[in-house]
């Protein structure tokens, strides 16, 4: 878990906050996801951990990163956001600093760059689709899939399921 961890650190350093990076490898307990959380992950992916574990470990997990997090009176946003912060991205004040209100716009305000990024880099694969005989029947609109980047609405989503 130390090389991706080192890894991890590493690309968060060089990447803009709102580009979101999955953490893996090695990530088996409720603290090894928030070691990641910690280093910048914005999610994490369990492979092997599944395995091993069956099918019950992702909801082991997820309910020992709730009560973890309930204990500290942390988000996961709130996690990655310290560790983005920490590896030198644009958050300069501890987490534990910021009004909660404050947090969520500052979530909402990264999430809409994120979704502006994910629509201009759909346009860019639809300009090339053609050269490349892609089918565009099955890529949604932006209002199925978001209900458009302007309206915060994959904001609303995910910080409702935090």
């Amino acid at each position: 878990m130390s090389l991706s961890l080192n890894i991890l650190r590493t690309l968060r350093t060089l990447l803009p906050s709102s580009t979101p990076i999955f953490g893996c490898g090695g990530i088996s307990s409720a603290t090894d996801a928030i070691a990641f959380a910690e280093s910048g992950a914005t999610a994490v992916q369990l492979w092997t951990s599944f395995a091993y574990g069956g099918a019950g470990a992702p909801r082991r997990m997820k309910d020992e990163l709730a009560a973890e997090l309930r204990k500290r009176g942390l988000t996961w946003m709130d996690v990655v956001r310290e560790g983005q912060r920490n590896a030198g991205s644009s958050l300069k004040k501890p987490v534990e600093a910021i009004p909660v209100e404050e947090r969520e716009a500052i979530f909402m305000e990264e999430s809409d760059a994120l979704m502006k990024e994910t629509f201009e880099l759909k346009a860019l694969l639809q300009q090339v689709g053609p050269a490349l005989d892609v089918d565009h029947s099955q890529v949604l609109t932006d209002s199925e899939a978001f209900g458009g980047p302007e309206s915060g609405e994959i904001s609303k989503r995910v910080e409702s399921q935090a």
